[in-house]
């Protein structure tokens, strides 16, 4: 047996209606709006004409586009490791917190009021297919000697396949208790390109497929790694394909709570090689802040950025290469305008992406659409998205917390890595090869934003916040808690948080904006802050090593923009695994 370290690798028109506003959203004299940091505006966006010209760092009070005020306060707490539940400030039990929190978010305004914006677009049909579609073996060249052990060993997903006495044996999930319930009672929608193809021994059933082989294969190893990694999820196929026909982008599922749809991966996007916040992002962001479905898109999908993927609120993800030694690098950020030039970070995460069916898929590929070889097997950022909304799906069985809160499952999958000098080892033995001379030259790398499922499931207190614009935060727009922690260990920490798709695509900004303060909270000395509102990313992540002889942080939450738009907040502390 071999062991190979490896890398898991707005201005808005004054009206006779007008009223100016302080940064806490208090009326004031006209006479004092020549003071610094305060700014006119209507007390609606004008949503037919809205130009770019507020400004980034503008605390004014603006009901943001497509809104909905009124919602039921609510904060909760929840820790992996004690199994112990927190609801407004209350400790619940298990069935206590579900029960509550099941009728709140049955009876959630925004979810139950929300409806599609309803862009429409211009984009191409996709191609038509062509010629036979077959099962071919692959040149030497043509190989990419990787199997799906490998990249669930990588992930640390404990449910992979092995090899024995030539036999595929799927071993038990993660957790051992629920060997038979990963992804149980979790719903997942594949938005996809085309209907899945089939096999029959080396030729392709081709009836199904409406457009384009290519999108059909994808559809179906989409379809086949999920089983692999959540075994009991329930996936139903969204075709864009269909929508993208007649000019539209695709319909996600209406009320998807009372439908039980948690959670959504984009394997495909309408639109491909973004460089500004566009259409498709708006209505993908306003879809998941009004139903809090938790969305994974690739960012990129042949070194192209999506439309899904520079979603502010998705999760969006990145591939590893096929060798699995490095990351791919991050293509150039997307803009919301060219004039501004204002970037936001993206992906969030990258998860590797090569994996096969079976231990004969890595010698064989498809032909077809002409001289098209593609893998038998998940690749590039579609697959990387894929196995990602895999592991969120067994978290979520495991732990229903995390059900509509695509914040928090954000703020988790950015903080659940080992330390980088972790070494992660992949065993092999002597049926598995690897291109590149990996065997005698294998690089040992490791980053801190590719999560491991089983630190996902261990080591974390997660929080969330959902309220109206005026619960939580104080006068100085700071919200804080204490965390008790180990003097000496390592804690990643990161907030996330949901914004209005229509604001962001009509004013080209985001509604809010956070700053991520840590301190000691015996001495109040600052520890770590991330920047403030000049990042536009929906984010905020520090990893630190506690303090000799700190036993308690303060976390300090302070909103650098706020346009009057909900709460949505979610937070996780890790504590790496020594």
């Amino acid at each position: 047996m071999k062991y190979i370290p490896l890398l898991l690798a707005s201005c808005v028109a004054v009206s006779a209606n007008a009223a100016t506003f302080n940064a806490q959203g208090k009326i004031i004299n006209s006479k004092d709006a020549k003071n610094p940091g305060i700014v006119k505006f209507e007390k609606s966006l004008n949503t037919t004409k809205v130009n770019n010209s507020i400004k980034s760092n503008a605390l004014a009070k603006v009901t943001p586009i497509g809104s909905v005020d009124h919602v039921s306060k609510v904060w909760a707490m929840f820790n992996t490791n004690t199994n112990k539940y927190h609801l407004n400030g209350y400790m619940r039990s298990q069935e206590n917190y579900f029960s509550a929190i099941d009728n709140f978010e049955a009876n959630d305004a925004p979810r139950n009021s929300y409806s599609k914006i309803n862009y429409t677009h211009s984009q191409a049909q996709y191609p038509s297919k062509s010629g036979n579609c077959t099962v071919v073996s692959k040149s030497d060249n043509e190989k990419y000697y990787s199997e799906r052990e490998l990249t669930f060993d990588m992930l640390h997903l404990g449910h992979l396949k092995h090899l024995s006495n030539g036999a595929i044996v799927k071993k038990d999930c993660s957790w051992p208790e629920s060997a038979s319930t990963c992804g149980a009672g979790i719903n997942m929608y594949n938005i996809v390109a085309d209907n899945p193809i089939t096999f029959s021994g080396n030729n392709c059933n081709t009836s199904n497929v409406a457009y384009n082989y290519k999108y059909g294969i994808q559809h179906y190893y989409s379809n086949s790694v999920l089983k692999g990694v959540s075994p009991n999820v329930t996936v139903t196929s969204i075709n864009e394909g269909s929508a993208r026909a007649t000019g539209h982008y695709v319909t996600r599922p209406q009320n998807p709570y009372s439908n039980g749809q948690h959670i959504g991966n984009s394997i495909t996007s309408t639109t491909t090689n973004v460089t500004l916040y566009n259409d498709e992002a708006a209505e993908q962001d306003n879809y998941i802040y009004h139903n809090r479905v938790i969305e994974f898109a690739p960012f990129s999908i042949n070194g192209q950025k999506t439309g899904a993927g520079i979603s502010l609120n998705a999760i969006s993800v990145g591939a590893s290469n096929d060798d699995f030694a490095v990351l791919l690098p991050s293509p150039t950020k997307p803009k919301f305008a060219d004039k501004q030039g204002a970037e936001y970070t993206k992906p969030e995460i990258y998860v590797p992406a090569y994996t096969y069916n079976t231990e004969n898929d890595y010698t064989r590929g498809i032909k077809h659409d002409g001289n098209t070889v593609d893998f038998m097997a998940v690749s590039d950022g579609w697959g990387a998205s894929t196995i990602a909304a895999g592991m969120a799906a067994d978290l979520l069985s495991k732990y229903p917390f995390y059900k509509w809160h695509p914040e928090v499952v954000k703020a988790l999958m950015l903080t659940a890595y080992y330390p980088s000098n972790h070494v992660i080892r992949v065993n092999t033995d002597n049926i598995y090869q690897f291109n590149y001379n990996m065997l005698n030259n294998a690089t040992v790398l490791t980053d801190k934003n590719v999560p491991l499922f089983d630190e996902m499931v261990r080591n974390n207190v997660s929080r969330y916040w959902y309220g109206n614009n005026g619960d939580f935060f104080n006068s100085d727009e700071t919200y804080s808690f204490n965390e008790t922690v180990e003097a000496g260990a390592q804690y990643n920490i990161a907030i996330a948080w949901l914004v209005s798709g229509r604001y962001a695509n009509e004013v080209r900004h985001l509604s809010s904006n956070y700053q991520l303060r840590i301190l000691n909270n015996q001495t109040g000395a600052l520890i770590a802050q991330t920047t403030s509102s000049a990042g536009l990313a929906t984010f905020r992540q520090k990893s630190i090593t506690v303090p000799a002889g700190v036993t308690q942080l303060k976390i300090e939450i302070k909103r650098t923009r706020n346009t009057g738009d909900r709460v949505i907040l979610g937070y996780n502390m890790h504590k790496v695994t020594p």
